[in-house]
């Protein structure tokens, strides 16, 4: 388990091959003198300050339905390990067959039709549990995530997509 996690990690750090990120140097830092604040006393400071609220509550993104967003490999990583999401491999069933992310589903976009109502319930229950639904494929060429979601998100489910698919998860030496 610590080799894959290492290796997450390293996958994490070297990002996607798809889109070479530049390195690029940092902006030299500028050095900047500022006075020192004059110490004042308790009671000179006690009139002008005024008391501030503090909201203790912090707002929680709300994804409104039918709306598609993105996961990477650590994070699908991460709700995997919390059970916080569902799994739906849109590759053709014999891809699938060959290899697949554990206890993901298969929902084939060139059978989505004829395999959703089997498929329906566990997304309706995934969806009830406050799980994440997310889509993969093959890799980040690979068209079929989007468009499943798509398809989905016009019945008014919410996904995310996990780009990186089967080959980033397998490659990451996670399955």
């Amino acid at each position: 388990m610590l080799t894959r996690l290492a290796i997450l990690g390293g996958a994490v750090a070297l990002g996607s091959c798809a889109d070479p990120v530049p390195v690029v140097a940092p902006d030299p830092i500028e050095v900047k003198k500022t006075a020192v604040p004059k110490v004042v006393a308790k009671e000179e400071t006690a009139a002008v300050r005024k008391p501030v609220e503090v909201k203790k509550e912090v707002p929680v993104p709300v994804i409104k339905k039918g709306e598609i967003t993105s996961v990477d490999i650590a994070r699908l990583f991460e709700m995997r390990l919390t059970e916080s999401c569902l799994l739906i491999d849109v590759r053709p069933g014999l891809i699938y067959l060959i290899g697949h992310i554990s206890e993901s589903l298969s929902l084939p976009k060139k059978s989505f039709d004829a395999k959703f109502p089997k498929v329906k319930p566990q997304i309706d229950a995934a969806v009830a549990a406050e799980q994440t639904v997310i889509l993969y494929c093959a890799d980040v060429n690979c068209p079929d995530g989007y468009a499943v979601a798509k398809i989905l998100a016009e019945k008014g489910y919410s996904t995310s997509i996990y780009k990186g698919g089967w080959d980033e998860w397998k490659a990451a030496d996670l399955e």
